[in-house]
C-alpha cells in the first residue's frame, strides 16, 4: 500500500516537472519570436529611413551581399553592390526627395532563422506616389538579419477575365 502511494506521489511529481519545463520552454522561445520579430521589423524601418534620405549606401547595407532584388518592372538585381549602384541613381533621379512607408500585411516564420514579409508601401508625396507591394525574405546572417530577396511589384487595379493579354 505504502508503495503504491509512493508510485502515484512520484508519478505526480514527475508530471509536475514535465509541465514546468514545457512551460519554461515555450516561454522561452516566445521571448525569442518577440526578440528576432522586433530585429525583422527593425530591417523594414532601416530601408523606410535610408530611403527617405536618399542614402543609397544605408539603403543597401540592409541585403545580403548576395541579395536578389526584384523590381516592379521585372528587373532582377543580384549583389548588395549593384543594389546600392541603382540605389545611387534612382535617388538622384524620379525618386528623389520621395518618403517610403512600409505597412506589414505578413509576417510568417518559415524557419526559426527565415522570415518572409509582405507589406504594402507607397512613396507619398513624391513624383512616384504609386502603391506598391512587396515581398522580403530576411535571415539571420551570424547576429545580423539581412534581406536575401526582395520582390516589388506595381498595384495595378483588374478588370476582370478581359484584362488578359
Amino acid at each position: 500500500m505504502i508503495t503504491h502511494l509512493l508510485k502515484e506521489k512520484l508519478n505526480m511529481v514527475q508530471k509536475m516537472v514535465i509541465a514546468l519545463w514545457c512551460g519554461l520552454m515555450s516561454s522561452v522561445s516566445f521571448a525569442n519570436v518577440n526578440k528576432d520579430e522586433a530585429s525583422v521589423k527593425a530591417i523594414l524601418g532601416r530601408l523606410e529611413k535610408a530611403w527617405t534620405s536618399g542614402d543609397a549606401k544605408a539603403w543597401s547595407e540592409a541585403f545580403a551581399k548576395d541579395a536578389d532584388f526584384t523590381v516592379w518592372s521585372g528587373l532582377r538585381v543580384h549583389g548588395r553592390e549593384a543594389i546600392r549602384a541603382g540605389h545611387e541613381g534612382i535617388f538622384k533621379g524620379p525618386y528623389k526627395g520621395t518618403v517610403l512607408k512600409f505597412e506589414i500585411d505578413s509576417l510568417r516564420w518559415v524557419r526559426p532563422d527565415v522570415a518572409v514579409v509582405l507589406t504594402k508601401g507607397d512613396t507619398p508625396g513624391g513624383k512616384a506616389g504609386e502603391q506598391m507591394k512587396q515581398t522580403f525574405v530576411i535571415s539571420k546572417h551570424g547576429k545580423s538579419w539581412l534581406v536575401d530577396a526582395f520582390q516589388n511589384t506595381r498595384v495595378q487595379e483588374w478588370r476582370g477575365p478581359t484584362d488578359r493579354p
